[in-house]
C-alpha cells in the first residue's frame, strides 16, 4: 500500500523529568540481570503486596524463571498466590497482563477547545460534535484527523482514510445515539455519520473514500467523501440556531465509528470526531 496524500497534525507535548526516573533507572539495571521466580512471587505475596502490584512485576519483568509444572503450581496455591497472578505468570512475555490503569485526568474544555481549533482548516473553526445517549447528557468527541493511502491494481485502486489506534477512546453503549452538531455549517453533505474498520496489522482504522474503481486521478476540484456503503443514513432537524440534532435510520451494530467532517479539497482532507459502540 503506497501512501499518496498525507495530512498529518503534529501537537508538540512537554515531558518533566525527574531526577528520580534516573535514580530508578539504575536501580533497575542491577535487577534486570536476575530473573523473576517463584520463590520472588511467593515472597511477595507473602510481603502483603496487592495483587495490582505483583501484576505489574510481572508485566516488567526482563527475564522469568517461573517454574510452571504441576508440582509448582501446586506450590504457589499453596503459598497463597492468586489465581490471577498464577494465571498471569503462565501467560507468553509478549501477552499484555491485565493490570489496572489510572485514567489521565481530563483536559479543562477551553484546552480541548483550543486544541481543536487547531486542527480545523480556516472556515470550520469552532465546530464541535456531541453524542447524547438515550437518557444521558452529551458526551463530547475528540477531532482526528488521518492519513489518506491508496491500494490497488493498474488503474483502478481503494482508496481510504487511515486513523491512528484501532479504537476510539469515547464509547457508548446505545446503538442508536443522538448525534449533536453545532456548526454554521449545514449537515447535509458536509457531516457524515461513518463506519471504520479496525486494522489489527496496522494498529489503526480506515474509513474508505470514494467508489471502489476509479482511475488515480486527483485534482483541487475532487473532495474525499466518504464511500457510500460506509456512511449511516441520518434526519437531520436544526433544534436553535447551528445546532443540529441528526437521527440515525438504523441502530449501529458494536464497532468503530464517526462523524466526518468533508473539507472540501483533497490537500485538507477531512476530519472525524471518532467514537465505538459496545
Amino acid at each position: 500500500m503506497s501512501k499518496s496524500i498525507t495530512v498529518s497534525v503534529f501537537l508538540i507535548a512537554a515531558w518533566v523529568w525527574s531526577p528520580l526516573c534516573v535514580t530508578g533507572a539504575t536501580q533497575g539495571t542491577h535487577r534486570s540481570a536476575e530473573a523473576l521466580t517463584n520463590a520472588d512471587i511467593i515472597k511477595m505475596t507473602k510481603g502483603g503486596l496487592s495483587e495490582p502490584v505483583i501484576l505489574a512485576a510481572i508485566q516488567n519483568a526482563v527475564r522469568r524463571g517461573f517454574d510452571l509444572s504441576p508440582d509448582g503450581l501446586v506450590a504457589l496455591k499453596g503459598a497463597g498466590v492468586s489465581d490471577t497472578v498464577i494465571a498471569a505468570m503462565l501467560r507468553p512475555p509478549s501477552a499484555p497482563v491485565a493490570t489496572p490503569t489510572i485514567p489521565a485526568p481530563p483536559v479543562p474544555p477551553n484546552v480541548a477547545a483550543a486544541l481543536q481549533n487547531m486542527l480545523m482548516p480556516r472556515g470550520y473553526e469552532g465546530i464541535a460534535v456531541t453524542l447524547l445517549p438515550t437518557g444521558g447528557h452529551e458526551i463530547p468527541l475528540e477531532l482526528a484527523r488521518g492519513v489518506s493511502s491508496v491500494s490497488g491494481m493498474g488503474s483502478f485502486f481503494f482508496q481510504y482514510i487511515d486513523y491512528p489506534g484501532m479504537m476510539a477512546r469515547i464509547r457508548v453503549k446505545d446503538s442508536r445515539p443522538v448525534i449533536v452538531v453545532r456548526s454554521h455549517i449545514p449537515p447535509r453533505g458536509q457531516f457524515f455519520v461513518v463506519k471504520l474498520d479496525s486494522n489489527p496489522k496496522d494498529g489503526d482504522r480506515s474509513l474508505k473514500i470514494g467508489s471502489a474503481k476509479q482511475r488515480l486521478r486527483f485534482s483541487s476540484k475532487h473532495g474525499l467523501k466518504p464511500d457510500h456503503d460506509w456512511t449511516i443514513p441520518y434526519l437531520e432537524q436544526e433544534e436553535s440556531r447551528d445546532v443540529w440534532h441528526l437521527t440515525l435510520e438504523r441502530p449501529l451494530a458494536v464497532g468503530e465509528y464517526g462523524v466526518y467532517i468533508h473539507f472540501g479539497l483533497v490537500a485538507e482532507g477531512g476530519g472525524l470526531f471518532d467514537f465505538g459502540v459496545d
